[in-house]
Parts: C-alpha cells; sequence; structure tokens
C-alpha cells in the first residue's frame, strides 16, 4: 500500500469490496466472503476482485484531521492517494 499513499505516516479509513469483473458493479459483502476458503484461493481471486475504496483521512504526516470538516480531509486524501486499478477514493455526496 504504500506506493499508492504519498505520506510517509497515514491513518486512512477504507473498504475492500468484492467487484464484478464484468460490469465492474459492487457486490455484497456475502460474495468477497467467498474468497476466505482454504483451497481454490486463485480461482476465487478471479471470480470475485476486489478493490480498496478509501473514503477518509485521519492523520497525515503529524497532523490531526479528526476535527476537520469532512471535505477537507477527503480533499486530503485525494491529494496524497495514487489512484490504481484496483485502488480508489470513494466518491461523496453533499
Amino acid at each position: 500500500m504504500k506506493k499508492y499513499v504519498g505520506a510517509k505516516d497515514a491513518i486512512i479509513e477504507a473498504e475492500c469490496v468484492a467487484i464484478d469483473p464484468d460490469t465492474e458493479e459492487m457486490k455484497p459483502f456475502q460474495e468477497l466472503m467467498h474468497r476466505r476458503r482454504k483451497y481454490g484461493i486463485r480461482k476465487a481471486m478471479k471470480e470475485y476482485p476486489v478493490s480498496l475504496f478509501m473514503f477518509d483521512a485521519l492523520y497525515v504526516d503529524g497532523r490531526d484531521l479528526t476535527l476537520e470538516p469532512y471535505p477537507v480531509r477527503h480533499k486530503i486524501l485525494e491529494e496524497i492517494i495514487k489512484q490504481a486499478d484496483r485502488v480508489r477514493v470513494a466518491e461523496y455526496l453533499i
């Protein structure tokens, strides 16, 4: 994860979500639970790929952000995260 976070230290809230590989739609959490089997891990990874959606930054490089308004924290999160195919900053609506 270090390669996606442009900060020395950070506490970030995120959620790991199963994604339908054909439609890119989020699947229910129960679908993700299929990946915990002891056998068939590679097959499950292909059938139930996951993405990490980051949605809040609580602490970045020595700065406590918990008293900042959410839009400020989200903007900082967008500035420090290098997004990739399976690592994303979640969108938010006000």
